[in-house]
């Protein structure tokens, strides 16, 4: 389960449609109100150790002016993206081995330019490796 953004400056939305499975998926808004520098964190309920693999599905549909789509073990970064992919959807495995309870969160950054948005769909933790 994943909690609501952290930072009340930022959305996160459901959308009905062209998800990469299923009906819905999680973007972050980057147009107004938001701001050059917002931030939307979306983080898990429960803290996390151990050895799993963490799989999702992410589209970066930005313009190239600063936007940067991460994800955080706690404070450790495990994955960043900042160049656009387009609007396909991408699928991302990372293997994490750790002793450190932490929390797990997606963090979008809007860039410069209004134009733009970062889903995920299809959170998926499993023990073990990739």
């Amino acid at each position: 389960h994943l909690d609501a953004p952290q930072r009340s400056n930022a959305f996160l939305w459901y959308w009905p449609r062209h998800s990469s499975l299923g009906r819905f998926y999680l973007y972050f808004e980057t147009s107004s109100p938001r701001q050059p520098g917002d931030v939307a964190i979306l983080s898990s309920k429960v803290t996390v150790r151990g050895c799993f693999c963490l799989r999702f599905s992410y589209s970066f549909n930005v313009r190239d002016s600063g936007h940067v789509f991460q994800v955080l073990l706690g404070n450790q970064q495990l994955f960043v993206v900042s160049t656009p992919s387009g609007e396909s959807w991408r699928r991302q495995s990372i293997q994490v081995d750790t002793n450190v309870p932490a929390k797990v969160k997606f963090a979008a950054e809007r860039g410069t330019d209004w134009v733009g948005d970062t889903a995920i769909d299809n959170v998926v933790l499993t023990d073990g490796r990739c």
